[in-house]
């Protein structure tokens, strides 16, 4: 949505709402993961989920958000939105795979103490 909404030199009124919708949603869900993750995964993602990809995602947001009012995007080309979102996509994909890990080695555990137990019945009791 923010390559449609940057390219088009504005953000249309559909475009704006489905915008705003995805940020919401992102922001439940990585409070959510914030809840239930291992304290080791909250410190990976802590330490991740920052610097220049981030700020400047958060930067270009207020941007479009502001847009709806202002009626400006800044200049802010759609190019620079998607080399950017995909920077923080790609810190995103280190957290995923930490997490990863972390499930494998778990499940892995758990398999060896509980051997003919389906695997996703024991990570499933470990993760509720």
């Amino acid at each position: 949505m923010g390559a449609a909404g940057f390219g088009a030199g504005a953000f249309s009124t559909a475009i704006y709402n489905r915008f705003v919708d995805l940020i919401a949603a992102q922001i439940v869900y990585f409070k959510t993961f914030q809840q239930f993750a291992s304290p080791q995964a909250s410190d990976v993602y802590t330490r991740t989920m920052s610097g220049r990809p981030v700020e400047e995602v958060d930067r270009m947001r207020k941007i479009a958000l502001a847009s709806a009012d202002s009626g400006s995007i800044d200049g802010i080309a759609a190019g620079y939105w998607f080399e950017t979102i995909t920077a923080k996509i790609d810190q995103m994909k280190q957290v995923e795979d930490y997490v990863a890990g972390e499930l494998q080695a778990l499940v892995g555990m758990q398999q060896d103490a509980a051997p003919g137990v389906p695997p996703s019945s024991v990570a499933w009791s470990r993760w509720r």
